[in-house]
């Protein structure tokens, strides 16, 4: 066979994906693929031309003929993890990327589908695995925001924070970064810290509900009641369903003291989910403090019916104010 046919198709193909035919190019690549069976740089551009075109299992299965050539080709490791990764099989996709590795270790496709391969099965190592691939790629925003949910999650909240600073280093930090920032605070409990946070974040995003409604939790945890107050009303106002900030403003009005106000703010609640035995103790204590024996002493019987002694210290307390509160009913008749 004359070898200028072979190679004919190949310069074919190529010129084919150079002018953006990917389709096109597929079948003169496959031609020099039957032709030229012992070469990988055929399998490579075909694996290339079928992937650009949208066969991306045609691809995968064109690598993989390609490694049986060539198995340190690190091009079509990282293709075969990638497409691995996004087929849901994080497991198969980590074991091709640390091989990409062993060929090229700084290679930043492989170093990131491993670190991504690793989160995706939920392994600690993740986040090792996401400084190594910034090392190499530091600039990569999205991923250094990955790792500091993963710090987070297993509770290093002053690396999560260092992270942050690399991320915001030398500009403005944006809403979601400052977002971020609060809840790595709040996870260290770092009150005053998230507080001057969250507030420069509703500079940027006066009527974000989310916010409001996270400050007012902080003021909550502060027991600064009035700005508590303040902040929720603001974030119902904005969110008028949302039943997190209800629970806080309820909890913020009987931390507070301000009894009539938690109840009347107890019956929103209930408007949007059945009381279950801990807003039925919070009901009775609010009664017994507002001097009502009768609703109180209904109260403390719905919690003991509904809570079957698994809070025994409130059961002991909600038994012993039933007494008190059925004497003096008595005493009255």
């Amino acid at each position: 066979m004359d070898p200028k046919m072979s190679e004919a198709y190949v310069n074919l193909g190529i010129l084919l994906l150079d002018k953006q035919e990917s389709a096109a190019a597929v079948a003169p690549l496959r031609k020099a693929v039957d032709l030229l069976p012992s070469q990988s740089h055929p399998r490579y551009l075909l694996a290339v031309a079928l992937d650009r075109s949208g066969d991306h299992a045609g691809a995968a299965e064109a690598f993989e003929a390609l490694l049986h050539l060539d198995p340190s080709d690190a091009t079509a490791i990282n293709y075969l993890g990638w497409a691995a990764l996004r087929g849901g099989k994080p497991a198969e996709a980590e074991g091709r990327f640390r091989r990409a590795m062993e060929v090229q270790p700084k290679e930043p496709g492989a170093s990131k589908g491993l670190a991504e391969s690793l989160d995706a099965q939920k392994k600690t190592e993740a986040a090792a695995a996401y400084r190594d691939y910034l090392g190499i790629m530091p600039n990569d925003s999205e991923a250094r925001a990955r790792l500091v949910h993963l710090l987070l999650e297993q509770n290093q909240s002053d690396a999560a924070l260092a992270e942050l600073d690399r991320l915001d280093a030398g500009k403005p930090p944006a809403l979601e970064s400052l977002k971020l920032r609060a809840d790595v605070q709040v996870a260290g409990k770092k009150w005053d810290d998230s507080i001057a946070t969250l507030q420069q974040a509703l500079a940027l995003a006066p009527n974000d509900a989310q916010l409001h409604g996270g400050l007012g939790r902080i003021f909550l945890q502060k027991r600064d009641f009035a700005a508590a107050e303040k902040e929720l009303r603001t974030a119902l106002r904005l969110d008028r369903e949302n039943l997190a900030y209800w629970k806080d403003l309820s909890s913020t009005f009987f931390l507070g003291g301000n009894y009539p106000a938690a109840l009347s703010t107890l019956d929103e609640i209930a408007k949007m989910e059945q009381p279950g035995a801990g807003v039925w103790f919070v009901r009775a204590i609010c009664y017994d403090k507002l001097n009502q024996p009768k609703p109180a002493l209904e109260a403390y019987q719905k919690f003991l019916a509904l809570d079957q002694d698994k809070n025994p210290d409130q059961v002991w307390q909600a038994r012993e104010r039933s007494k008190v509160l059925q004497r003096m009913l008595e005493r009255k008749r």
